[in-house]
């Protein structure tokens, strides 16, 4: 192995840091602890616990705190040290082949399980738009410096899309999580390159997985996992080549993949390319700290004149400016900046910025012996921080921490390294390993609840993006404003701060269509239907090709009662795409709504066959089939409606309604009462529900139950014949003849139907009859006799009126 000889292992130099060792993982955790209570804007990498309640946090933190603080870890690791040994002699056991299998079915299972593909925000979009346009990736403006990461990604989709059906989405979910397994294969190999001993690879190993940066891994929909872990290669391929066991190619042609995937990844190509250097002065015993001595100071010089350069020849677009500026007064000394950078250091690399203060603070330390690892690791770090400090002022405060988090790794290595190298192995084995492990959960596990529950990254991240750079008019004309508002309106039903967004988007380009549509699907969410058919009718007329505007047009004049405009849009809709199931389905309430309940149909089974398993298509032809009398058919979809809702329609008062109306038709009376007066009890406002109760429980004879609710249907709608006779035909079987006679005359003063309706010319007839009003039943008899002449019944109503007269 090529190193400097006068390294000697952390066993020998005798170096001990007890009783600190813990405390510096206890900082860690209070780091955490403190940013949970700090604003937004000043701990957006060290805040993430704040998406839990107060009283939870201070729980898991504390406790977090405690396990670090000896002697608690120590005994925690003596307690755990036999399942540990255990398991490290059954790996020890197993051929390293089948191991290898197992553990990276593990990690890819794990990145899979927990992916973070619910959030997709910034870039994002674009990523999934190139990865899943089915005319070839389209390269332009800053897609340039990520070839790789838009034409691999596409090329995947377009491939598992035609095999398996998979999404865009689930395209980068596979490849991040697919390449987190070969990034936690490289770690462990540069782990094991660097340990000196057992412990301090696990150690170093934990170390490395303690940053954000490891999120990536975890199917982030972003293009910077693949030349992350490229990068990673990179390394272990220059540290293999630094200790005479391969030659540099692997190394070179990694650093050039990831350069293929991102610019920003030129740093990795660059230690490539100078690891001979450091090689040739260690074969020939020559001290090489001078050398890197130079080249870090180098790169830091570079550093400052580049970003110069480019200010001076008005190029300040790239990096941070030297001076602040009329258009940008986030310079590299600006507070804004350094607090991003203090942020990011926290959120990619914890544990490496509390080896480096104990670097600093640490005379100590600061005579371990040098080596050709720490030199490489070192330089590293240096080129990726550098790039990372400098690069584009337009990323602003709330850096894009994905992109700039090629520092994370190189940082943790070294770290661990520096660590496993300074403690002893008693040290690393009963107090920094397990207190590394509390760290990683500490970072990471917030990081991954907020990243796959919507609603509560929504909380976390609109504060910080309402603020952000890259969501100001200024940054591209607000374009970010679109998919953000989008997954507040659609996502996670928040139209209200969604509105804002697009109203910004707005204000700086009013000839965006898509910003007038989605204001004007925000108001129609918000019941605003004449402020949405304004937006949405101008966003037709700068796209007039877009089915997707005809179809928001179709649902707010449908909602708005213009029927047959609704129609028409819906038709329009179909015209560019005759299997859209959303404008059939609009067409079919449209025509339904027109009483065209035949033609209704016929777009509504469409609709069902292209989503036979959509709860809504489902409803829609139970619904029509009852307006059809088609009850059997009704209840068949309107039940399979309900099962696939999965509870969620459970309590939908009209599709309670309805089933009950299709069970009552069937004969099935008592499932049908409990849907009805589950119905009614849901909303006591709709008068046909009230009614229907009322005439289930007429037909079981419990006329006394049915009197309220036929009350209410008349009190809600009194102006409707159907519930004021209904009302008073009750009113005469429960022998009410007083009330009976009024609504009686009422109704039939409201339409012509009672005198071709037996029913209500029986009731009529039997109400005079007992209110003594011989004259008008007689009418009444007449008009029956007339329209069921020589029937028994009409029979037994003349005797009974002869009775009366003779009385």
């Amino acid at each position: 192995m090529i190193q400097n000889q006068k390294q000697v292992t952390s066993n020998n130099n005798e170096i001990t840091l007890f009783p600190g060792l813990p405390w510096l993982f206890a900082g860690i955790v209070m780091a955490f602890l403190i940013g949970r209570f700090l604003p937004m804007p000043y701990a957006w990498g060290f805040n993430f616990w704040s998406i839990v309640s107060t009283s939870l946090s201070m729980i898991l933190l504390g406790t977090a705190l405690f396990l670090v603080i000896p002697p608690v870890s120590y005994y925690l690791a003596v307690i755990s040290a036999q399942p540990v040994i255990f398991v490290t002699v059954l790996a020890g056991k197993i051929n390293r082949y089948w191991l290898g299998s197992v553990a990276g079915v593990f990690w890819l299972g794990l990145f899979y399980i927990f992916r973070t593909e619910a959030l997709v925000y910034g870039d994002s979009f674009t990523r999934l738009a190139a990865c899943a346009d089915k005319e070839g990736p389209l390269l332009y403006g800053e897609l340039f410096l990520e070839t790789g990461a838009v034409i691999i990604p596409h090329y995947t989709y377009r491939l598992l899309s035609s095999w398996f059906g998979v999404s865009a989405q689930t395209t980068y979910a596979v490849l991040s999580s697919l390449a987190g397994v070969f990034g936690v294969w490289a770690l462990y190999k540069i782990a094991r390159m660097l340990a000196v001993s057992h412990s301090s690879r696990w150690f170093i190993f934990i170390v490395a997985l303690t940053g954000g940066t490891v999120i990536l891994f975890f199917g982030y929909v972003e293009s910077y996992t693949l030349p992350t872990v490229l990068s990673l290669w990179t390394i272990y391929f220059t540290l293999c080549y630094l200790k005479g066991n391969c030659h540099l190619v692997p190394a070179v042609v990694a650093a050039l993949g990831a350069l293929f995937f991102h610019l920003i990844f030129t740093p990795f190509l660059v230690v490539a390319l100078l690891a001979p250097a450091i090689r040739n002065r260690v074969l020939r015993e020559e001290p090489f700290s001078s050398l890197v001595y130079k080249i870090n100071l180098t790169a830091i010089f570079l550093s400052l004149v580049i970003p110069l350069v480019f200010q001076l020849t008005a190029y300040d677009q790239v990096f941070v400016p030297i001076w602040p500026t009329l258009e940008n007064s986030y310079w590299f000394l600006s507070g804004a900046h350094l607090v991003d950078v203090a942020n990011q250091l926290l959120l990619l690399s914890p544990v490496g910025v509390a080896a480096v203060l104990l670097l600093l603070f640490s005379k100590k330390l600061r005579k371990l012996p040098s080596s050709a690892e720490s030199a490489l690791l070192g330089m590293t770090v240096v080129f990726t921080f550098l790039v990372a400090f400098w690069v584009n002022p337009k990323l602003g405060y709330m850096r894009d921490w994905d992109l700039l988090s090629q520092f994370g790794f190189p940082l943790a290595l070294w770290g661990g390294y520096f660590l496993a190298r300074a403690f002893s192995e008693k040290q690393i084995r009963n107090r920094a390993l397990p207190a590394s492990v509390v760290v990683a959960l500490v970072v990471i596990v917030p990081n991954l609840i907020e990243k796959n529950d919507l609603p509560t990254a929504v909380r976390r991240l609109d504060e910080k993006l309402w603020s952000d750079v890259h969501y100001q008019v200024n940054y591209r004309d607000g374009e970010r404003c679109i998919p953000w508002g989008y997954i507040l309106s659609s996502n996670v039903s928040e139209p209200e701060r969604a509105l804002k967004y697009f109203q910004r988007r707005y204000e700086i380009k009013k000839d965006d269509y898509l910003a007038l549509s989605n204001i004007g699907e925000v108001y129609y969410s918000l019941g605003e239907l004449d402020s949405a058919y304004s937006f949405l009718s101008r966003a037709v007329a700068l796209n007039p090709d877009n089915p997707r505007l005809y179809e928001q047009l179709a649902k707010v004049t449908g909602a708005m009662g213009k029927d047959i405009e609704a129609k028409g849009h819906a038709e329009k809709a179909l015209r560019y795409k005759t299997d859209n199931p959303s404008a059939l389905t609009q067409l079919g309430i449209s025509l339904s709504k027109m009483l065209r309940f035949e033609e209704a149909l016929v777009y509504f089974r469409r609709a069902f066959e292209l989503g036979p398993d959509v709860v809504e298509h489902n409803l829609n032809l139970g619904i029509v089939l009852i307006d059809l009398q088609v009850f059997d058919s009704a209840y068949y979809y309107l039940n399979r409606g309900l099962t696939l809702s999965k509870g969620k329609l459970d309590n939908n008062p009209l599709v309670l309604f309805k089933m009950g109306v299709a069970e009552q038709a069937l004969g099935n009376r008592t499932a049908a009462l409990e849907h009805l007066q589950k119905s009614v009890a849901l909303d006591r406002n709709n008068a046909k529900s009230q009614t229907q109760l009322g005439i289930l429980l007429f037909e079981l004879n419990r006329t006394a139950e049915a009197l309220p609710l036929f009350r209410q249907a008349y009190e809600l709608m009194p102006d409707n014949h159907e519930y004021v006779l209904n009302l008073a035909m009750l009113y005469s079987t429960l022998g009410q003849y007083d009330s009976a006679y009024v609504f009686l005359q009422k109704g039939i003063k409201m339409t012509s139907y009672p005198s071709s309706n037996p029913s209500v010319t029986v009731a009529l007839f039997k109400t005079c009859l007992a209110l003594d009003k011989l004259d008008e039943a007689q009418k009444e008899l007449v008009l029956l006799e007339q329209m069921y002449p020589g029937s028994v019944e009409v029979g037994k109503l003349r005797d009974a009126y002869e009775q009366a007269v003779k009385k």
